[in-house]
Order: C-alpha cells, then sequence, then structure tokens
C-alpha cells in the first residue's frame, strides 16, 4: 500500500516503484508528463510546455511507415497521412524524386518499419559514423546534401531532376561512432551560389554561369563573346537579324567622320567614300545646273519636233540623243545576189507577225507566176497535171527515158551502161539491161535436220567448194574446217547433234571467167593481237566476213588496208579467226530482164521489172509474193525526201534507198 514518508529519502543503489509516482498535491499524472520543480513542492506538467534552455537539438516525434528498417542520421521527409496519431509518419528523402523531398530531419536513431521515435530537425546528431559519408572522407565544414537515390553525400546533387538540399555540417570526423553532424533543415529543395562579376545564370540542367553573355553593370555594357565590352551591345562575331538594325549611327571600325560605308558592307579597299560629294553639275544634254544642297537634273530639249516619222532619218549625237529627225523615203531591198550552193534565209523580224516577203526579179529563164516553179536548172517550168507521156530513145551505149508533161518542158532521164552491161531500147518504150561477159551465179538455200549421227547431206546443186557455202547449225556458223563439199555432197567432220537445224546457203556459180577465184578463206588463232595478215588484199571491208570462234563480226568491229586486217579490240588469245574475202565477183548468168517504165504521182502497188519514177511525196508497196531474182528499179523526181518503200507482209533484208 502506498507509503507516506516525512523525512528524505536516501537511496544508494536505487529506488524501485511498484506503484505510481505522486506530485505534491498526490496525484500520479499522465502519460508522457515529467515532475518538475515548483520551488516548494514538484507537479507533473507536459514537457512540450518546458523551454529549450540549453539544448543542443530540436527533435520531432516520427513513425516510420516507409516499409523498411531506417537507420540513424538517414534523412526523411514527412509523408502524406489521414492517420489520427500526434506523431509524423516520415520515409526516406530522395533528391531524385521531387515527391519525397525536402526533408524534415535526420533520423536520431534507428527505426524499424511501423516504429516510432525522434527527427532531428536542427541541432547536433552525435555518436554518427562520419568517416566516410557515401565513400568519400569529409573534413569538418564540409557541406552533407540529401543524395539522389536516399541517404546523405557530400557531393551536390546535378542534372535538370537533381534536388539540392544541404541538411548538414560535418561537425566531428570519425571513422567509430562518435561523429557528429550540425543539422539545418531548412526545407528548401534547392540553393543559389555566387556569381562571378558580370555574369548570369545558364539553366542548361547543372545551373552554370554563362560564358557567352557579360555584363557591365557599372559602365552599362552589354558583351556578346566578348567579356570586356566597351559599348552598350559589344558583340564579338556576326550579327544575322531577321528584322531591321535602327540607331542613331553606325560605325565601322576604322572610319572617320567623312567617310562613308556601301550599303553592301564590303571591306576592300573600295567600302568607303574618300571624300564627301559637295555638289553635281550637270553633263552634256542635261538641264539643272551645278546643285549644291538640293534640285533636279533632267534631260536638255534638242532641236526635234516631237512626234512620229515615216521612213524615218536621224541623227544621233555623243550622248545616244536624236538631235535631228525627218521622215524619209521608202527603203527596201533593190537586189539580191546570191552565188552557187547558197541559200538565203529571210526571218520575220520583232515587230512583224508573219513571214517575210521577198519581191524581186531572178534572173531565170522562163515567165515566173502562179503556175511556174523554179527548177534546179535555173528556169522556170510549169508543171501541169499528175501524170506524164513516157518515150524512151537508145543514145549510144545509153537510153534515154523521156518524161514529157502535157505542157512545160520535157524531162530527159539518162540510164548509162556501166561496165559489162548492155542497154538496148526496142523503139518500143521496153528497154533491155543484159550482161556483157560471162560467169554468173545464183544463191540456194538447203534445209536439213540432224539425226545425230549422219555425216552426210545431199545438197539441191552443186557449189564449186565449200568456199562457196556458209553453213549454220541452230543459226550458230560453222567455219569451212568442220565440213568438206564434193559436188552435191556436204560431209561434216563430226555429226551434228540430234534434232539441230542446219541450213546450208549456197553460192551457184556458172561460166567462171577462166582461173577467176572469187572466194578466199584465211584461217587464224588469235595471239591477243589486233592485226593479222591477208593471203590477198579485198578492195574494203564489203568484200570480206570475219566469224570469231563462229561468231559473225559486224564491220564496225575492224578494218582492211591491203592485206592488213585491223581489229578495234583484240579476239581473246586462242579464238579461231576465219576471214572470207570476195576478191572479184561474178555477174548472174540468167536471162537479161525487161523494165518497164512508170511514171507515178499517187501511192501505188509495185510489179517486178518495173522502173518507178516518182513525181510526188507517196508510199510504192512491194510485190506481195516475190519470187527469187525479181527486182525492181526507183528514180525520185518528186523533190521530197519523204517518199515511202512499204512493204507488203514479206520481211526485207536489205536496205532501200531512194
Amino acid at each position: 500500500m502506498a507509503q507516506n514518508f516525512l523525512s528524505q529519502i536516501y537511496a544508494k543503489y536505487g529506488i524501485k516503484i511498484d506503484d505510481a509516482l505522486q506530485d505534491g498535491t498526490g496525484l500520479p499524472g499522465v502519460a508522457g508528463q515529467v515532475l518538475s520543480s515548483a520551488g516548494t513542492s514538484v507537479v507533473w506538467v507536459d514537457p512540450n510546455t518546458l523551454p529549450a534552455g540549453a539544448a543542443e537539438a530540436v527533435e520531432i516525434q516520427v513513425k516510420n511507415t516507409s516499409g523498411v528498417l531506417l537507420t540513424k542520421g538517414t534523412p526523411v521527409y514527412i509523408k502524406p497521412s489521414t492517420n489520427a496519431i500526434d506523431r509524423v509518419e516520415v520515409a526516406a528523402a530522395d533528391a531524385g524524386d521531387s515527391t519525397k523531398m525536402p526533408a524534415v530531419g535526420l533520423l536520431a536513431q534507428d527505426l524499424n518499419n511501423q516504429a516510432t521515435g525522434a527527427a532531428i530537425t536542427g541541432g547536433i546528431l552525435t555518436n554518427f559514423t562520419t568517416d566516410p559519408i557515401d565513400g568519400s572522407i569529409p573534413t569538418s565544414n564540409d557541406t552533407v546534401y540529401v543524395k539522389v537515390g536516399g541517404g546523405l553525400t557530400l557531393t551536390k546533387p546535378t542534372g535538370v531532376t537533381g534536388l539540392i538540399q544541404n541538411i548538414a555540417k560535418v561537425g566531428k570526423v570519425s571513422g567509430g561512432n562518435s561523429g557528429s553532424l550540425v543539422v539545418s533543415s531548412i526545407l528548401r529543395t534547392n540553393d543559389v551560389p555566387n556569381l562571378p562579376t558580370g555574369r548570369i545564370w545558364v539553366g542548361d540542367g547543372n545551373t552554370i554561369a554563362s560564358t557567352v553573355v557579360f555584363i557591365d553593370e557599372t559602365n552599362s555594357y552589354f558583351g556578346l563573346n566578348n567579356i570586356t565590352p566597351t559599348q552598350a551591345l559589344d558583340v564579338t562575331g556576326n550579327i544575322l537579324a531577321s528584322g531591321s538594325i535602327q540607331g542613331n549611327s553606325i560605325i565601322k571600325t576604322g572610319g572617320t567622320s567623312v567617310e562613308f560605308l556601301k550599303a553592301d558592307g564590303s571591306v576592300d579597299s573600295n567600302t568607303y567614300l574618300t571624300t564627301a560629294v559637295t555638289s553635281i553639275t550637270a553633263g552634256t544634254g542635261l538641264n539643272g545646273g551645278t546643285i549644291t544642297t538640293t534640285g533636279t537634273i533632267a534631260l536638255a530639249d534638242t532641236a526635234v519636233t516631237a512626234g512620229a516619222y515615216t521612213n524615218a532619218n536621224i541623227t544621233v549625237d555623243a550622248q545616244g540623243r536624236i538631235t535631228l529627225a525627218s521622215n524619209g523615203s521608202p527603203g527596201g531591198v533593190t537586189s539580191l545576189t546570191a552565188t552557187d550552193g547558197t541559200f538565203i534565209d529571210l526571218s520575220p523580224n520583232t515587230s512583224q507577225t508573219g513571214a517575210a516577203t521577198l519581191t524581186a526579179n531572178l534572173s531565170a529563164s522562163g515567165t515566173p507566176n502562179n503556175t511556174t516553179f523554179l527548177r534546179g536548172d535555173n528556169q522556170w517550168v510549169t508543171v501541169a497535171g499528175t501524170t506524164y507521156d513516157y518515150a524512151s530513145a537508145q543514145s549510144g551505149d545509153n537510153v534515154n527515158l523521156n518524161l514529157i508533161p502535157s505542157t512545160g518542158t520535157t524531162d530527159t532521164v539518162t540510164l548509162v551502161a556501166g561496165s559489162g552491161i548492155t542497154l538496148t531500147d526496142n523503139g518500143s518504150n521496153n528497154v533491155t539491161v543484159a550482161a556483157s561477159g560471162s560467169g554468173g551465179g545464183t544463191i540456194v538455200k538447203d534445209d536439213f535436220v540432224g539425226t545425230g549421227s549422219q555425216t552426210q547431206f545431199i545438197l539441191t546443186n552443186a557449189p564449186a567448194s565449200n568456199l562457196f557455202t556458209d553453213v549454220y547449225i541452230n543459226g550458230v556458223y560453222q567455219e569451212k574446217e568442220t565440213y568438206s563439199v564434193t559436188g552435191t555432197s556436204l560431209d561434216f567432220v563430226d555429226p551434228p547433234p540430234l534434232n539441230v537445224s542446219i541450213e546450208v546457203m549456197s553460192i551457184i556459180v556458172s561460166n567462171l571467167l577462166p582461173g577467176a577465184n572469187t572466194l578466199t578463206t584465211d584461217d587464224f588463232v588469235s595471239t591477243g593481237s589486233l592485226t593479222y595478215t591477208l593471203s590477198t588484199a579485198p578492195p574494203n571491208e564489203d568484200f570480206t566476213s570475219v566469224y570469231v570462234s563462229g561468231v559473225y563480226q559486224e564491220k564496225s568491229t575492224y578494218s582492211v588496208s591491203g592485206t592488213t586486217l585491223t581489229f578495234t579490240e583484240a579476239p581473246v588469245t586462242g579464238d579461231t579467226i576465219e576471214v572470207v574475202i570476195i576478191s572479184s565477183a561474178s555477174l548472174v548468168n540468167t536471162a537479161p530482164a525487161n523494165y518497164n517504165v512508170s511514171v507515178i504521182s499517187t501511192s501505188s502497188l509495185a510489179s517486178k521489172n518495173t522502173l518507178y519514177v516518182l513525181k510526188a511525196d507517196l508510199t510504192l508497196t512491194l510485190p506481195p509474193t516475190p519470187d527469187a531474182g525479181d527486182s525492181i528499179k526507183i528514180s525520185n523526181l518528186s523533190g521530197v525526201a519523204t517518199c515511202i518503200i512499204a512493204r507488203n507482209g514479206i520481211t526485207l533484208w536489205l536496205q532501200l534507198r531512194i
């Protein structure tokens, strides 16, 4: 039971109290209160009502609701909470997360999750390891920051998301637990250090002083790329302005008060006017006198009366002014002379809307009018109708073909007999063209199919030798060494493969002149050289056929000079080269063909063995089913180069020229 003592109690080993401790009024107080002296007695009081006095730290009561253990010295922030408790709920602060900043203080002890304790908001935190802090050894008075990711650090956070809070200063440095920190939580998450003179902050995520902009506040100077400006705006480098630059004056370095900067801004020796302009004097042909301030200079009047002139005669002075003007006489071309072989080009001038017209008398025979045309022999002739009468007449070895219009001059075409050719007019407008020498030949085609074993094939006609044949297997030329010809028998060295096509083109020659050798074959093996020597000299490349490894070579790929054959590109070394040379040509020994003459002025269908005289722009269509040896002749007297020789369902393997 309770005991009352009337005198002092002295305890050497402590006092154990099993019941409530009462104050001078006999009251036990409430939880959290402390006994405090009232001078003549002791009373229970709330410790929050006591003055700090000589306290070394200011603490707040906190509760760890972070979910993990928080160690002593951990910076903590106040968590949002709606719980009805008398303590602040806290968790570890993080300088890299704005929702976990600023720190309210440092924990005064280790706190398990959901445990309560104290956090120092100001004052000294003792019995704390300060060597190292975040891996670095500090010295006393070093600033301690809240770390990105949580905890303490001696390094100021950087970067756009790094929040800066200096939470403490290092008091005592200790590698044990005797170190201390002087805590000062002012609930601010950034700091602004001092700037060097004339510098401004540049926001690049690290808050650095600008090295581009410099401000001289004392002299009101502003510099860009210039740390020692001497003007209100002093720029080192070029200025690019999208708008105008205005000012009372623009001064160029090196200029003087009597010089002027050119508009192009150039900096060569001509940039400035070396002297000031004081007056302007009017020159020849100008009025306005000498101007020293303001005035007008204008063109001076001349003696010319203003107005329009016909075929004007004018006088121009050295200043380009028209000083005299009068009407003149009509001009024009009175004569025009052109030498033979020249052309006169009459083009409209810039004021004409149509073609220029030339009116003159030409020195030509005949009468020029709207029904006559100037012919190539300098005669005015009339071309009437679309048909001509035709008459042929023997003239020595030649035959004249007379084209007689209904009116006008007769045109004559002369057929000239060449070497070995006889021309005969029978008096009935028929002309016979015949060979006067012996010899001749035709080309015969034979087709076969290979059996894979057959080497001998019988030709329709007997060529003189294999030199008078061209053999193709599936379109590939066969060299002469691969076969021989005896009579009508064609014998291959090796049998052609099964089902290949075999085409044999034979030149059948009869009545050869004695000793004539029309075809010669030279064979070579390429050495990589461009030139090879032939056994006989052809007249030119057109009298040769060249094959490299059996492939025909176009005439543009080689040239012939005498007995020298020259390739434009050397054949590959080892390739076989075969050259067929036509050293002389024999006439075909066939019955002479009589050519009928037809003068046409409209498109027509041609008939064989006819000479067609073209007198207009037209199309001459070839016969639809020609036979070997059929031919026509054409004389173009139409005066145009657009006449057409048309095929008629048959592929033409020749070149037609009109």
